[in-house]
C-alpha cells in the first residue's frame, strides 16, 4: 500500500494519512473502492441490501490538519513477491 505524502489540494499544507473505518454490527473494515454500480441481492422476494464483494481494493485517506479537507485514495495493491 502507498504511503507517499500528499499536500492539501485546497490549501497546499502535508495532509495526514489515515483510513475510513467501516462498521458492520461488532466487526470493523477499512472502506473498499469497488468497480462498477451496487447490485442488490433479493432472496425469496426480499431485499438483502447490496452484495458482498471480494475484490475490492483498500482506500487511503489523507486528511489536512489545517482546513479539514478528505481526499480518498485507492491505489492499485503491490503484486505478490515470487520466492
Amino acid at each position: 500500500m502507498s504511503t507517499k505524502a500528499m499536500n492539501c489540494l485546497m490549501c497546499k499544507t502535508e495532509m495526514e494519512i489515515g483510513y475510513v473505518q467501516d462498521k458492520s454490527r461488532n466487526l470493523c473494515y477499512q472502506t473498499q473502492w469497488l468497480s462498477g454500480v451496487p447490485e442488490t441481492k433479493v432472496v425469496f422476494g426480499v431485499k438483502c441490501g447490496i452484495w458482498h464483494r471480494d475484490d475490492g481494493i483498500s482506500m487511503i485517506a489523507y486528511r489536512c490538519p489545517a482546513c479539514g479537507t478528505v481526499e480518498l485514495n485507492a491505489p492499485q495493491p503491490a503484486a505478490p513477491q515470487s520466492a
